[in-house]
């Protein structure tokens, strides 16, 4: 994952455009993802969500180990609250998730899932993390996630935000022949 410019609707392309990449998966086989996080920190950014508003006091990554300060700061935050109530300033968080795929727990994206890129000053990764065949000293300050998903469910279009609340949108399409139906009659 990096930051990169993009013509969702092109001028004069002819050629199909994506935002993100599209898998294309059998039913049955189990595909596995590398996720990679280069994404700049909140300084370098250009994504206006995380260079100009991260909200700290929700139950969000929490890389700098803050803890959350739900109904306990300013608003707006004045100078004596908590670094908490302040806009988050680091290493972006970010964590993958399958819209639509039947998926163990371990790899459904949750809250606590998210893994950095920089780490100096920061938890590597949240408690949730997981990593495919993950090996704890092998994998401690790791910038990804290797998702394996078992591609179980029926075929369609799947997408998958990887999310850091301004998302780029890719696309995994489960492709394989769906049993062939008849209409009957009452």
């Amino acid at each position: 994952m990096k930051e990169f410019l993009v013509n969702v609707l092109p001028t004069n392309n002819t050629a199909d455009t994506y935002i993100g990449p599209v898998f294309v998966a059998a039913r049955g086989t189990p595909t596995a993802v590398q996720y990679v996080n280069n994404l700049p920190d909140t300084t370098a950014t250009k994504v206006g969500v995380w260079k100009y508003s991260a909200d700290q006091t929700l139950h969000w990554a929490d890389p700098a180990n803050l803890g959350m300060m739900m109904g306990m700061c300013s608003v707006p935050p004045v100078a004596g609250d908590p670094p908490q109530c302040f806009k988050y300033a680091g290493p972006i968080p970010v964590v993958p998730h399958l819209h639509g795929g039947e998926v163990p727990a371990a790899i459904d994206g949750g809250p606590d899932a998210w893994f950095l890129n920089q780490k100096t000053g920061y938890s590597t990764h949240g408690k949730g993390y997981y990593t495919y065949n993950y090996d704890p000293e092998a994998d401690a300050q790791n910038n990804f996630s290797i998702y394996r998903y078992p591609n179980s469910q029926e075929a369609g279009p799947l997408w998958f935000p990887i999310t850091f609340w301004a998302a780029p949108v890719s696309t995994f399409m489960p492709a394989w022949q769906g049993p062939t139906c008849s209409p009957t009659r009452a």
